[in-house]
């Protein structure tokens, strides 16, 4: 938002097609980031919905991946599943 700001008061116009290109681009790179996330336990419980016991069996079972260490877990959040 600072180079909107920017933009606004030195009365710069900008081509709309680029404009929007690079706004998609950014959305895009947040999304992949978030996903991304490696999550603890107690944070992929509380967003997928599933017990901690029941992700960490999950993660022993390795139908989940740990992306942490041995006795400290993570989970990715792209890899969280969701209780329905």
């Amino acid at each position: 938002m600072d180079q909107a700001s920017d933009y606004e008061r030195d009365g710069v116009m900008v081509r709309g097609d680029r404009l929007l290109r690079r706004v998609v681009e950014e959305m895009q790179e947040s999304r992949r980031v978030w996903r991304l996330q490696p999550l603890t336990i107690k944070q992929a419980a509380q967003e997928s919905g599933l017990s901690e016991s029941r992700l960490r069996q999950l993660v022993a079972e390795r139908k989940i991946p740990n992306v942490g260490r041995k006795g400290a877990p993570r989970i990715l959040r792209m890899d969280l599943p969701r209780k329905v």
